[in-house]
């Protein structure tokens, strides 16, 4: 009976544990676009794909000098936070220039239940005021499209039968630093589409510091798990029931 005890332990044990992608790792975008996959705190990233364009041209602003970093937030989010490698990469240098990434991917929830319920969204950086009247001032900001329960990325817009979402977030001279926490019934994946762009106007300029983007995660049992307990609790019962037939 101890034995049959423990190997229903260790089928329960098994029924818990999900194949996993490679962990995901700190990389620069231009490493992430190569990736088919990567795992992180309960949740599978995929489909990532990315552009990115300086007008007019800077050298340090490229794919290769964008750095994504696995992050746990302090509630115990899970996410990236993306930075340039120095603050000169993301910083405006002319009088009139943007400095755009968009970057892409869907996030799932690894044991295949509704587990993802909020986004949390931060953007740091500075921007200064224009010097010249009726001019604009310098930009930081953020335009994030997201689709519920969405596996394809979306090109403007969710795919038809998507429910959306989106968020812009824009520093400004007095408030570099804005965020945005949206929450939305659980979901077991997201398709998010975020466009981040340094602009400076006239004599002003504008410097992205970095980007938060975390998930929170609702606590849920994994179907194969309550299946294979169902199953092995069933199996004790029918062994127990024949055992005192036999005594």
């Amino acid at each position: 009976m101890r034995k049959l005890i423990f190997l229903v332990v260790l089928g329960i044990i098994g029924a818990g544990q999900v194949k996993a992608d490679s962990a995901c790792v700190t990389g620069s975008v231009a490493t992430y676009a190569t990736l088919a996959s990567c795992n992180y705190g309960g949740l599978d990233f995929s489909g990532f794909n990315d552009s990115i364009a300086a007008s007019p041209p800077l050298a340090g602003f490229t794919a290769s000098n964008i750095t994504i970093t696995p992050t746990t937030g302090p509630t115990g989010d899970m996410g990236f936070v993306i930075t340039p490698t120095s603050a000169a990469d993301w910083t405006t240098n002319q009088s009139s220039q943007t400095l755009d990434l968009n970057f892409a991917f869907v996030a799932s929830c690894t044991n295949g239940t509704a587990c993802i319920d909020d986004i949390f969204e931060q953007i740091v950086g500075s921007v200064q005021a224009t010097t010249i009247g009726g001019g604009k001032n310098g930009a930081d900001t953020l335009t994030e499209t997201y689709c519920l329960g969405g596996s394809t990325l979306p090109a403007g817009s969710c795919p038809s039968g998507d429910k959306s979402g989106e968020q812009i977030l824009t520093a400004t001279p007095t408030n570099g630093t804005v965020s945005s926490n949206p929450t939305f019934s659980p979901v077991s994946s997201l398709a998010v589409n975020k466009d981040i762009s340094a602009q400076s106007f006239n004599t002003n300029t504008a410097a992205l510091t970095s980007l938060t983007d975390e998930f929170s995660l609702v606590s849920t049992p994994e179907p194969g798990t309550i299946l294979m307990l169902g199953t092995g609790l069933a199996g004790l019962a029918f062994f127990a029931t024949r055992r005192r037939k036999h005594c």
